[in-house]
């Protein structure tokens, strides 16, 4: 472990010890297995939070293991889902205990709560926290800037409270992403299943890489670019493919070749490999810092990022213009400044210009945002000018670092690298989908070849693209490979002109404002005559050794037939043993050996499960068990069921192993029905003190809570609370009543 981590440890304890908290005979255990947690941590950051989080399991009424563990998933693991959870049992707990020494938390609280988007939530936390009539200057500055993020985070969920869409970004996963941070994504229009991209090795080397798409979900394992021409060199990044696949550009720090530190370079597709890169030359590169280039389709606009002292911040975007070629070399003009509407008093980088031309995504730290680093897009008008940016809004943007966004031709997928909790390393690759707001036009493309009609031999071309309706032309200019790509945008009608020397021009349309021409054209021919040669034109059977398990499902509301899963754990080790759909009518058989204990576990969709214990050492061995009827009772119908088979030892709130069983099956449940929010709701009898009832009721859900929470359960679905001796469902004065009484319930919040 570094110094530096011993030394913030260090302070974790000595913080956490002058925190004073109610201390009861438990508790004294309870802060010796704390103190022994964080000192591991000085020693193994990963077995300190593990031991935090015995400690909570084990002494579940000790509030300071519960605040810190949050604070330590907060900042050092950006768990920010598991640290919510924590700080909001601590918090319980120490309003219960009356406790008053929880203000210093609020503000990991806080950046856990803006960490999964609850951003009011997050606004409440860090205003609790401005209580705190100690804070220096600079820890007040730093809380305002917190505070103006979460209320950024409130305003654009107001804004944009009609947007439905469902965007949840997916990491690329282990074929693409590692411990090393991955970022600067490029994929070109001609070959969309292939993704390059830069990876920063932990000894600070950046390579190139590139991973093919099999299919959404799933990619080939990344390889290293191994043309020597590009990787051999230690620093360098910010990879970008042009649209049509034939140039590379890129920054590196190559000795002896740049203006400066880092320039930006083009290689460029040959038979044998990538070429040698080559400097884009002073119009474009300056004695400071250039980088993440981006093209658009048709190779006359550069877009790049840039430290240079002309701007208006740290690093500012610019543009420059392609001029022609000139001894082989392609020549810029002079880059300027893209101005004030997008450039800020912050850093803006990584540009990436959509294949429609027009549309802009950056990231920034210096425009209106949810802190760090977030995703931007703006779009040039016809004068000209760029529309003020919008900020992509929550969860493409977090309050993390996000940065190096490509958008796929349809407008619809963007890629984009991230530094947010789940991921593998620092910065990862996910892929998201886009609000309509903020997509490019949808744009198609079409990719050829232009060849002699009487050889079929590639030429090289000139080629004109005009829109109709605007009369805005762009040209393109291939080379001997005959080779070309280019974009067009739905809606609009185009008019492509071909010329070459010495052969008749050809010309052809594109409509699209026709929904049959909405398509990609691949393999484009276009033959062009040269002007000197021109031409006219069964049931289960019972052993000594097993008894039959029969029953039928059905709804409890209609009392109709269920088709549902029976699924048959054998209670001596928890094995689920097998698994059984019901026929159309709802019946199920089984055969299972005796001597056993088993819980018959039934689910369905739409339904609550059911759980039973099935004891077959009291059966009779020469009689099938018949459940008769089986009922499950509808979602929608019923809104509260009671968790059976959860045990607590007296005055308890640690699970025992018997509740496994029915608390996966409640993981289940949760796992098949994603849009469920629940509350889970302790009760006690009225034996001993009211108080000390609603704690132990607290603390017995709130255990419940953490484990569907290590089960992978999103926190913000699940609610504890304690009731005490409140709302009996039987008297008090039998024992067999108050044993009824004492007991957990689950209700439906919100579906």
């Amino acid at each position: 472990m570094n110094i530096v981590l011993r030394i913030v440890v260090s302070c974790l304890l000595l913080f956490y010890s002058l925190a004073s908290f109610a201390i009861s005979a438990e508790s004294i255990d309870g802060e010796k297995a704390y103190k022994k947690a964080i000192g591991m941590m000085n020693n193994n950051e990963h077995d300190g939070i593990a031991k935090l989080e015995e400690v909570v399991k084990d002494y579940p009424d000790y509030t300071k293991a519960f605040l810190t563990l949050g604070t330590v998933l907060t900042e050092k693991k950006k768990d920010y889902d598991k640290a919510v959870a924590y700080f909001k049992s601590g918090l319980a707990l120490a309003r219960i205990e009356g406790s008053s020494d929880t203000i210093p938390y609020y503000l990991d609280y806080s950046i856990a709560l803006a960490g999964i988007g609850h951003f009011n939530e997050a606004v409440d936390a860090i205003n609790q926290y401005d209580n705190n009539s100690t804070l220096s200057l600079k820890s007040k500055i730093d809380v305002d800037y917190k505070r103006n993020c979460y209320q950024f985070g409130v305003d654009y969920a107001k804004k944009h409270s009609e947007d439905t869409i469902s965007i949840n970004p997916i990491n690329l996963g282990q074929s693409v992403n590692t411990k090393d941070a991955e970022y600067y994504p490029s994929v070109s229009l001609v070959d969309s299943n292939i993704i390059y991209f830069t990876r920063k090795l932990s000894n600070a080397r950046e390579n190139l890489y590139q991973v093919k798409a099999l299919d959404d979900t799933t990619f080939s394992p990344a390889f290293n670019i191994s043309d020597a021409n590009l990787n051999r060199y230690d620093e360098k990044g910010a990879i970008s493919i042009t649209q049509d696949g034939e140039w590379l550009l890129f920054a590196a720090n190559i000795p002896g070749k740049g203006y400066g530190g880092f320039d930006i370079y083009i290689a460029y597709k040959t038979p044998k490999g990538w070429s040698e890169p080559v400097n884009l030359g002073p119009n474009v590169n300056s004695p400071y810092w250039e980088s993440s280039p981006t093209l658009t389709t048709d190779k006359h606009t550069l877009y790049f990022s840039s430290d240079r002292p002309s701007g208006y911040g740290g690093k500012d975007i610019y543009v420059s213009n392609f001029l022609g070629t000139q001894k082989g070399k392609l020549q810029w003009s002079s880059a300027e400044n893209l101005g004030p509407t997008v450039n800020s008093v912050g850093d803006e980088w990584a540009p990436f210009i959509h294949a429609d031309n027009k549309t802009l995504y950056f990231s920034s730290t210096g425009l209106p945002g949810y802190g760090s680093a977030d995703i931007f897009v703006t779009h040039l008008k016809s004068d000209n000018q760029w529309t003020t940016p919008d900020n992509l809004g929550y969860p493409i943007n977090t309050i993390d670092h996000e940065g190096s966004f490509f958008v796929i031709a349809t407008g619809e997928k963007a890629y984009f690298a991230s530094h947010r909790p789940g991921g593998y390393g620092s910065l990862d690759l996910y892929r998201a989908n886009l609000k309509k707001q903020y997509r490019a036009d949808l744009t198609f493309y079409v990719a050829g070849i232009v060849l002699s009609a009487d050889s079929l031999q590639p030429i090289a071309a000139h080629v004109a693209i005009k829109n109709v309706q605007t009369t805005a032309v762009s040209t393109i200019q291939n080379d001997n490979t005959g080779k070309f790509v280019f974009a067009l945008t739905e809606g609009n009608n185009y008019e492509v002109t071909i010329t070459a020397n010495n052969y008749l021009s050809e010309t052809k349309n594109f409509d699209l404002t026709a929904k049959e021409n909405k398509h990609n054209y691949d393999n484009y021919r276009v033959t062009m005559a040269p002007v000197q040669k021109l031409m006219p034109q069964e049931p289960l059977q019972a052993t000594i050794d097993t008894v039959n398990m029969q029953g039928v499902v059905v709804s409890k509301d209609s009392n109709k037939p269920i088709v549902a899963l029976v699924r048959i754990i054998n209670l001596d080790n928890n094995r689920c043993i097998d698994s059984i759909t019901t026929d159309s009518l709802g019946n199920f058989m089984y055969a299972l050996p005796t001597n056993n204990k088993y819980s018959l576990n039934v689910s369905a969709p739409g339904f609550f499960y059911h759980n039973e214990i099935v004891d077959f050492n009291k059966a009779d061995k020469q009689q099938p068990i018949i459940h008769d009827i089986i009922t499950l009772e509808s979602t929608e119908s019923q809104k509260a069921f009671a968790l059976k088979n959860i045990e607590f030892a007296t005055n308890s709130a640690v699970l025992s192993h018997e509740s496994d069983n029915s608390l996966n099956q409640l993981v289940g449940f949760l796992k098949d029905n994603p849009n469920i929010e629940i509350e889970i709701e302790g009760f006690t009898d009225n034996v001993g003190g009211e108080k000390s009832n609603r704690l132990l009721s607290l603390k017995r859900s709130q255990s419940i809570y953490h484990y569907l929470v290590e089960a992978g359960i999103e926190s913000y679905r699940l609610k504890s609370v304690g009731y005490g001796s409140a709302n009996p469902i039987a008297s008090n004065d039998t024992p067999e009543g108050r044993q009824q009484n004492r007991r957990t319930e689950v209700k439906i919040i919100k579906e």
